[in-house]
């Protein structure tokens, strides 16, 4: 007589209550609320309602358990559950980034990468980012300044952008996966050299940059630069430069045309060294390959 095994059934309740039923939307609203401390700040963040993300949490919750530890009047804070689910959400997200890529690639033909930029390097990519899609016409990439490097890290984790490329000073809380070095050097008008033209200005930075910015000074040699006059935007402060207003870190890069027509000069010997580096998730050929290609071409 024949022996018959039966194959196994998945119960309803089994499906329901397990962590393949999640959506990227409900995983993405959790790491959200858990960025930004609080499910108010996560809807405008993510430009949903607060209800659709208190929704979405507690759909994750009904799988997992508490995510959080509420506490009325006081920021969400995560439950040991919750940072498991903090440290691997990222890198589900830029899977789900990497399989729509991927189907992109098959549909439309041009999948869409997200760089993200700060102010220097936005003009220095934009050329840089027209000759790679002629190079590589199968890819689009979207090309965005960011005014805060803590919002861009979560936007990058966040999968709201894929490529964020940034100078920094010092350590970042992530280092970079594609790295190179810039030098900067003190430079001032080389019309004038009076007391205005000596004075110190200094790019508005977070405070944690802004210390960085300090020490990278002083490990030149520079002790004054903390009561410095600061002004929001680089090419603002070289234009001061040049008219005579003060003098500041600039991209030798930068100024190298500046110097040889006798518009600014080397205030102080030496250079300072920093890092620029292109940050990102997953394992992807079509991140790396963007990537590189952009600190290449403007190494």
């Amino acid at each position: 007589m024949n022996s018959h095994r039966s194959e196994p059934t998945l119960q309803p309740e089994t499906v329901k209550d397990s962590l393949l039923d999640m959506t990227g939307a409900q995983l993405r609203a959790f790491l959200a609320v858990a960025e930004y401390g609080g499910f108010g700040f996560a809807a405008r963040e993510l430009n949903v309602s607060q209800p659709t993300i208190s929704k979405a949490v507690k759909s994750l919750e009904r799988k997992v358990g508490p995510l959080f530890e509420r506490s009325p009047g006081r920021a969400a804070s995560l439950s040991p559950v919750g940072e498991v689910m903090k440290e691997e959400a990222v890198n589900v997200i830029q899977l789900l980034r990497e399989i729509e890529r991927k189907i992109e690639l098959r549909t439309s033909g041009q999948p869409r990468i997200r760089v993200a930029v700060g102010e220097y390097l936005y003009n220095r990519c934009k050329d840089a980012v027209s000759s790679f899609s002629l190079e590589n016409p199968e890819l689009t990439i979207r090309l965005e300044m960011i005014s805060s490097r803590a919002e861009a890290f979560r936007d990058l984790r966040l999968g709201l952008i894929d490529i964020l490329l940034i100078s920094t000073f010092g350590r970042t809380s992530q280092e970079p996966r594609i790295a190179a070095q810039a030098k900067m050097r003190v430079y001032r008008s080389a019309a004038k050299d009076n007391a205005e033209a000596r004075r110190w200005i200094l790019p508005i930075l977070e405070p944690q940059e802004t210390q960085e910015f300090i020490q990278a000074l002083g490990e030149s040699g520079i002790k004054d630069a903390a009561n410095a006059m600061t002004v929001p935007n680089y090419y603002s402060i070289k234009s001061m430069c040049v008219a005579g207003r003060g003098q500041a870190l600039l991209f030798e890069e930068d100024s190298q045309e500046d110097v040889a027509a006798g518009r600014l000069v080397q205030a102080v010997p030496g250079s300072v060294t920093i890092s620029r580096g292109c940050h990102y998730f997953g394992e992807s050929e079509t991140l790396e390959k963007a990537a590189r290609y952009l600190i290449d071409a403007i190494g």
